[in-house]
């Protein structure tokens, strides 16, 4: 999945906000949070993949796990 969303951005495809979100949500999953601080910057740059109200959701839940729950 990595490889794909890498060569959209590449090629500069139009990327949406679900994918940008499922990728940000694959990244915490692994553990990977530089890359998905990377994807959710690329978002904020980005007309057609803005944030959300599921981006937020995505990070808090992460976080809150994170800590051991809230």
């Amino acid at each position: 999945a990595e490889r794909v969303f890498e060569t959209l951005q590449k090629k500069e495809y139009d990327l949406n906000t679900l994918v940008c979100n499922n990728m940000i949500n694959g990244y915490l999953a692994n553990n990977e949070v530089d890359k998905a601080l990377a994807t959710f910057t690329m978002m904020k740059d980005r007309a057609e993949c803005k944030p959300d109200g599921v981006t937020a959701n995505i990070i808090i839940n992460h976080l809150s796990n994170a800590n051991g729950g809230v």
